[in-house]
């Protein structure tokens, strides 16, 4: 099991279980909601704590609706960031269009699911290039051509979007890690 199959079956599970929290919450609002409606009838219950009691259902039947909606949105991502780790990695489609064509997806939409994939350390060491819109992918070395390389040189460039130093390869584009503006 690689790397990004253990991060997926990690998302998997945490929708899995927000899913299984969400019908919890819902189910305790109905029982409560019953017993409201109960309580109605019995005239020993203030109005008031049967209000109170209305009001504590409502918050347990919207925060279970609002749990099973987290949870189909974090399914529907992780499905769709299955496509996008079959495209780049296994097909070897790293330009941003064809992602958008193969996927039926705006390109807006595809550019911010890598951006957040990359920040989650889906494709570590990759960023995206706006200009040649395509994702870079960190190149894997192998041990015994690494000694022969020259090392690659870096320089501090300072984000123009929020100040912040950043260390680039020479000659290279990147985004800002804490920002995301492009710098060159």
């Amino acid at each position: 099991m690689t790397f990004v199959d253990v991060l997926l079956a990690n998302a998997k599970k945490k929708a899995r279980r927000l899913s299984t929290t969400s019908y919890v919450l819902v189910g305790f609002g109905v029982l409560l909601f019953v017993g409201s409606i109960m309580n109605l009838f019995d005239s020993s219950v203030a109005m008031d704590e049967v209000a109170l009691q209305l009001l504590v259902t409502l918050g347990f039947i919207g925060g279970g609706i609002w749990a099973n909606r987290v949870a189909v949105d974090r399914n529907r991502n992780i499905k769709r960031y299955e496509k996008y780790i079959t495209l780049i990695t296994r097909q070897g489609k790293t330009s941003l269009d064809s992602i958008v064509s193969a996927t039926d997806i705006s390109y807006f939409a595809v550019e911010e699911d890598l951006r957040k994939m990359i920040l989650n350390g889906y494709f570590p060491g990759a960023y995206i290039d706006k200009e040649k819109r395509e994702v870079v992918l960190a190149k894997k070395i192998d041990k015994s051509s690494a000694a022969q390389q020259a090392p690659t040189k870096e320089h501090v460039v300072v984000c123009g979007g929020c100040g912040a130093d950043n260390r680039i390869p020479v000659g290279s584009i990147a985004e800002c890690q804490y920002c995301r503006r492009s710098l060159e």
